[in-house]
């Protein structure tokens, strides 16, 4: 289900839209098997910018959740709290270059990245919504992870 405009960087529906994401759940979300810390696709965890005062030793049963604030830091948060999901999908030819419409492409990562606006989502709701916009055009897409400072200013 793709609209039929590609959403601008600094669109006010894309800023917007990238404000908030959520980023983990304890149940389905960042998850440490071994003491290792992996984002839901099984990527993981070599970046972190959580705000002071926040972090994954505080997840906990009212903050299993993460956002993303507009500064870029990550913050602890309720899982019931709105927040809006960003969806990735790497491509398949990258020196391509184009993606879908509402999709955003980032040339370091060569990935084009989506945010949904529905709040109230689960995170397996979410993982499922990012698939089914990916497979609308022979993609994979999942929930972004986040790889670097980079790709964590241009989801921002």
């Amino acid at each position: 289900m793709r609209i039929s405009a590609l959403m601008k960087p600094h669109s006010a529906a894309w800023i917007d839209a990238r404000a908030r994401f959520d980023i983990v759940d304890g149940s389905a979300g960042l998850f440490a098997p071994g003491f290792v810390l992996r984002w839901p696709n099984g990527k993981i965890v070599r970046y972190n910018n959580w705000a002071y005062g926040n972090g994954v030793e505080l997840i906990d049963r009212e903050r299993k959740c993460v956002h993303l604030l507009s500064s870029g830091e990550w913050r602890n948060a309720a899982c019931d709290a709105p927040a809006t999901v960003i969806c990735e999908k790497r491509l398949h030819r990258p020196a391509v270059r184009y993606c879908s419409k509402h999709w955003l492409y980032m040339d370091a990562t060569q990935s084009c990245y989506r945010a949904i606006t529905r709040t109230n989502m689960t995170i397996l709701d979410a993982d499922n919504r990012c698939f089914q916009l990916g497979a609308e055009h022979h993609h994979d897409a999942m929930l972004a992870s986040i790889g670097n400072e980079q790709e964590n200013q241009f989801v921002k």
